[in-house]
């Protein structure tokens, strides 16, 4: 299902090497490519308690991610992963689920793999009012001391407070 993708280059450490020695370049952690994956329920998560589109359940299994993850490695041996989860996969409680949940924690201590939360799958502000988004991410901040010590909330269309236009088209 995933091929291995080898660098243009053919090595990677000389790859790596030359852009270390670029004058000017600065790069964290020598981390030149990252990969991450929304774990989600449904499409839209419209609110807490309303999605929208097919139930994708089929494709977010412990399989799924098994053979995923055993790509990345194959493909990018010590490469970390980004998975992204939705508040519906975060609560769903079907054993896929669930078992996918302790996959991804068994990831992040095996691997160095990041674990976050993704608010409404993108489209939380869509659906929200500004306090009911604020309130949500008031209230994910409390999933960051769970199991993992870092956490990060992805946002894509969070409004901006200064009267600029806001990536959803919106004026404040």
């Amino acid at each position: 299902m995933y091929d291995t993708v080898t660098s243009l280059d053919g090595d990677h450490s000389r790859a790596a090497a030359r852009l270390k020695e670029e004058p000017g370049l600065t790069l964290l952690g020598n981390r030149f490519l990252t990969f991450s994956t929304v774990v989600r329920v449904r499409q839209i998560e419209v609110t807490r308690e309303k999605a929208l589109g097919p139930d994708e359940s089929s494709i977010h299994t412990p399989n799924e991610a098994r053979a995923f993850r055993e790509a990345i490695e194959k493909g990018w041996p010590g490469a970390r992963i980004t998975w992204a989860f939705s508040w519906l996969a975060l609560k769903d409680q079907r054993p896929d689920y669930r078992d996918l949940r302790q996959l991804v924690v068994l990831y992040h201590h095996m691997y160095g793999d990041e674990i976050t939360f993704i608010p409404g799958a993108y489209f939380s502000n869509m659906y929200n009012t500004r306090e009911q988004v604020n309130r949500d991410l008031a209230a994910d901040a409390k999933l960051a001391g769970s199991q993992i010590h870092r956490f990060l909330i992805l946002h894509k269309q969070l409004e901006a407070d200064d009267g600029e236009l806001t990536r959803t088209s919106k004026l404040r």
